[in-house]
């Protein structure tokens, strides 16, 4: 009965979690959609079942192992005097239990609390208030684009590969300074001659995208303060109009260097990232 009972209350408690789950899987602290997040597909689904199952065996064990030990009326009338593991008292036993779960919840809570409070007022070095995300699912972003500016509330509007401070939005390539010079890493996003307007992204040299930009080939690339670093540069004025090769193949030129940002979440340290501009 006792394990029974218990199975019950974590299966009800899954239950009331899973319908909490699905009212906050669309958004997280942001406001942003988590569009690669399935949180309740079947497969977790039944993992919390039997995590239920599991821990309602656990939790309602020990006191039906303990009662189940002694006659009903001598449990009934001696229920504080139970002695269990070392002497200690079944009622000693379950305050001390419960005060270190509850302690650990709390801490935890807390922590956890103070840690998305955090990242939801950090500064990123970009703009994240009153910014639409809107995915293109293969629509020609300059026509969409187009039609976005013609709405009333709209102020401006950029295309780009991916949210900035997200998870798995930026890409990677690899680039070289030289002939006779290593490949190194960087992150980069795709954007369009707007992007550091929108993103409120600060030049420290050079110029955004010119909008001459040939749309059939890709000639200019924008790249942060730590990638400046990477390559020896001393002042991001002196990287301008330097020559980079993508992918040992795509020579651009530098056309502008923005002060360093959290392209990734904040918890990742910042790397040498650059801004390209891909033609369609």
């Amino acid at each position: 009965q006792f394990i029974t009972d218990s199975v019950n209350i974590v299966i009800l408690s899954r239950i009331l979690a899973v319908c909490l789950l699905g009212a906050m899987q669309s958004t997280h602290f942001t406001g942003l959609p988590i569009p690669d997040a399935n949180l309740l597909d079947p497969h977790l689904l039944l993992l919390f079942r039997r995590f239920s199952v599991v821990t309602g065996i656990i939790a309602g064990a020990i006191p039906a192992w303990a009662l189940s030990s002694f006659q009903p009326a001598k449990v009934l009338k001696n229920l504080v005097d139970i002695k269990l593991f070392g002497g200690l008292g079944l009622r000693k036993t379950l305050i001390v239990i419960q005060f270190t779960l509850s302690l650990t919840a709390i801490i935890f809570l807390v922590t956890v609390y103070r840690q998305f409070t955090y990242k939801a007022v950090k500064d990123m070095g970009f703009s994240r208030k009153n910014i639409l995300n809107v995915p293109l699912a293969g629509v020609d972003f300059q026509r969409m684009k187009e039609r976005m500016l013609q709405l009333k509330d709209v102020e401006a509007a950029a295309a780009s590969s991916g949210t900035l401070g997200m998870p798995r939005h930026s890409s990677f390539c690899m680039i070289r300074t030289g002939s006779n010079q290593d490949n190194m890493e960087f992150g980069y996003y795709a954007g369009d001659a707007d992007f550091l307007k929108v993103m409120h992204l600060k030049l420290l040299a050079g110029s955004t995208f010119p909008a001459t930009a040939p749309k059939d080939k890709e000639q200019y690339i924008i790249v942060n303060e730590t990638a400046v670093n990477a390559m020896g540069v001393k002042t991001p004025a002196e990287a301008i109009g330097k020559m980079l090769w993508l992918s040992d193949s795509v020579p651009v030129n530098i056309v502008g260097v923005v002060q360093d940002f959290n392209y990734q979440p904040i918890e990742v340290n910042i790397r040498p990232m650059a801004i390209r501009f891909i033609p369609c």
